[in-house]
């Protein structure tokens, strides 16, 4: 029998029961998240679950998104990994042209690429997510990228040097040594390296007044011999 030749009566019938079968569904939907609210409220069902779908686990946090004690907490555990993993492992000869530095954390663009770099690596190297290619794909894709970046002579290492002992050394540009804070100095002396000091006023030491008129006394005394230089 063809849709032409059915009647309207065997069509209002065949409405009828797919409207039957549709509120059966309804009520089968209905009850079943009824029961499964019933067994989350029990504990016997995870929240997120009475849906039936698998939970999504949380995203890892992005470090620069962080403050306080967390900021401290994944910048601990980042420097366990980047300290006992890349460095040893896959961190290179370091010169001028492919930089390092041992203070990373003081930088912050290293601190947020090693933070992408060490996610990165905790999923890759998971066989459950990375399977047999994840640590090359890793190495690939995100390590090559982000050191040849970091170790850039114009990246954020580029002022930061080693001598043969691999120690590196801050390097302070002319500007920089000129914009010091009041109150600071670099303090040269023989056979020592150089030194950023904080400077303390001596007229609020507790010496103050015998080293005032003792500087005033010297002070005058070099005005005298350089006035008696001029004359001669």
């Amino acid at each position: 029998m063809t849709v032409e030749s059915r009647t309207g009566e065997q069509l209002a019938e065949d409405v009828a029961d797919l409207t039957a079968t549709v509120h059966g569904l309804a009520a089968q939907l209905e009850e079943t998240q009824r029961l499964a609210e019933s067994l989350q409220g029990q504990g016997a069902l995870p929240a997120g679950n009475a849906g039936g779908g698998a939970e999504q686990p949380a995203a890892p946090p992005l470090i620069l998104k962080l403050s306080g004690e967390k900021y401290d907490q994944e910048l601990a555990s980042l420097s366990i990994w980047v300290e006992y993993v890349l460095v040893p492992v896959y961190l290179a000869e370091v010169s001028t042209a492919a930089p390092w530095c041992e203070r990373w954390w003081e930088h912050v663009p290293a601190v947020a690429r090693l933070h992408a770099l060490w996610l990165a690596w905790q999923e890759l190297t998971t066989p459950e997510v990375g399977g047999y290619t994840g640590p090359s794909v890793w190495a690939r894709d995100h390590l090559r990228p982000t050191m040849d970046d970091l170790r850039s002579p114009s990246g954020p290492f580029a002022a930061c040097t080693t001598n043969t002992s691999r120690q590196r050394e801050r390097i302070l540009e002319a500007g920089q040594i000129r914009a010091l804070p009041k109150g600071r100095a670099l303090l040269l002396a023989t056979g020592t390296p150089v030194a950023m000091v904080k400077l303390r006023p001596w007229y609020t030491e507790p010496h103050a007044r015998t080293v005032g008129p003792e500087a005033a006394a010297e002070e005058a005394a070099i005005a005298q011999r350089a006035a008696k230089k001029a004359l001669t």
